[in-house]
């Protein structure tokens, strides 16, 4: 996650930083004052398919057997704190 100055658009701060277990479709995310969240959803694409040049949706994959993680960072300090739906 990044911070931008409108000031100096072209810098990004680190704000912090968590690990997915798949390559991650986010087509959006929540934002609060304090607070980003993202969803990890058991969408994931192949890369094998992607290389071969397929449409975008023929390169997602529903993973049925996983759940949902919900990412909660905090803003000040880039802690996370991951919610699982299961």
């Amino acid at each position: 996650m990044y911070k931008v100055d409108p000031k100096t658009p072209l810098t990004r701060e680190v704000i912090g930083s968590f690990e997915t277990e798949h390559l991650l479709y986010a087509h959006s995310f929540g934002l609060t004052e304090n607070y980003a969240i993202v969803l990890e959803q058991p969408v994931m694409f192949k890369m094998e398919r992607m290389i071969e040049g397929r449409p975008m949706i023929d390169d997602m994959v529903l993973e049925q057997d996983k759940t949902t993680k919900i990412h909660v960072m905090k803003l000040s300090d880039g802690s996370i704190e991951t919610f699982d739906t299961n």
